[in-house]
């Protein structure tokens, strides 16, 4: 990456620290000046930390740059399109400390995360009541607000930022460059028991009910659309981008996976594997899924 022109940085240092925000404090919201900490200014950034992209684990969204960016190397995220996206919970892409939180002059809210080294992540357009407090201790994978269009009327998105000395840089995710002429990244942004990762809850039993067993041939992830292996049974043997063909898309509600390689079968969300993912280990079966019923559109093998 070309170095950022000392002009625009002298720039954005200038407006960083004339700029106020309102910053968040109970009964209600306060003005106040932008008192936003340097993250580790004093010693040259050491080794980035290993960015998770800030959403929960196993959800798609596609990000993307444009001309007049305020930062080439910033990030627009969207889950969906539009108003599908609002209220979605953002999360940190690593440890570290809130040390800014609140609503710039220009009407943009925003969190600033410390993750030492001289690294820190910024995360604009935030529902205002979401965002993390100012001196909040935060874990990777925890909520730091919610998105929304606050300071972007009625364009709903996630406006995010890697930053390197306190200056804006190509992001990388889990280790992966950011392609910024568009990407669809899937987040690993799992904590030890994921949420929305869900293998804990289909172990299934150690033997496969015979309810299971039955007509689900070798090889073949089946799904049921009522709960107890009953209903209309589909059988799945290759990856599916999409269910919408099907009356099972976001009607599945137990499974199968009776797969001979033992590969696991991967229940997305989403079609085009976005979005939350149920995890069946081969071998295993599930006669219900009361938390995240009806939502399949599509399905994969292997490594979800």
């Amino acid at each position: 990456m070309s170095p950022v022109p000392p002009s625009r940085a002298a720039v954005r240092r200038a407006v960083a620290g004339a700029v106020a925000l309102v910053s968040l404090a109970a009964p209600g919201l306060l003005l106040t000046p932008s008192a936003d900490a340097a993250p580790s200014a004093d010693a040259a950034p050491s080794a980035a930390p290993r960015f998770q992209a800030p959403f929960t684990c196993g959800e798609t969204w596609r990000g993307a740059t444009r001309d007049g960016h305020n930062d080439r190397d910033s990030i627009d995220f969207n889950w969906g399109s539009g108003r599908d996206d609002h209220l979605r919970p953002v999360r940190a892409s690593a440890p570290g400390r809130v040390t800014g939180s609140g609503v710039y002059r220009d009407g943009v809210s925003y969190v600033l995360i410390d993750h030492g080294g001289g690294w820190s992540t910024r995360y604009l357009h935030m529902e205002v009541r979401s965002l993390a407090r100012k001196g909040t201790t935060v874990r990777q994978g925890d909520r730091v607000g919610k998105v929304s269009d606050v300071g972007s009327r009625g364009a709903v998105h996630l406006h995010y930022e890697q930053r390197r000395g306190g200056e804006i840089v190509a992001a990388r995710f889990n280790g992966t460059p950011f392609r910024y002429r568009g990407q669809d990244v899937t987040s690993r942004n799992c904590p030890s028991r994921p949420a929305a990762v869900l293998e804990e809850d289909i172990r299934g039993a150690a033997a496969v009910p015979a309810a299971a067993a039955a007509g689900c041939p070798r090889g073949y992830l089946c799904v049921w659309d009522r709960t107890g292996y009953r209903g209309s049974m589909y059988k799945f043997k290759d990856r599916n981008r999409s269910w919408g063909s099907w009356p099972i898309e976001n009607h599945d509600s137990s499974w199968y996976n009776n797969a001979t390689s033992g590969l696991n079968a991967c229940v997305w969300q989403r079609r085009g594997y976005g979005g939350s993912v149920k995890v069946i280990k081969a071998g295993t079966s599930s006669a219900k899924d009361p938390a995240h019923a009806h939502r399949g559109s599509s399905n994969s093998w292997g490594n979800c």
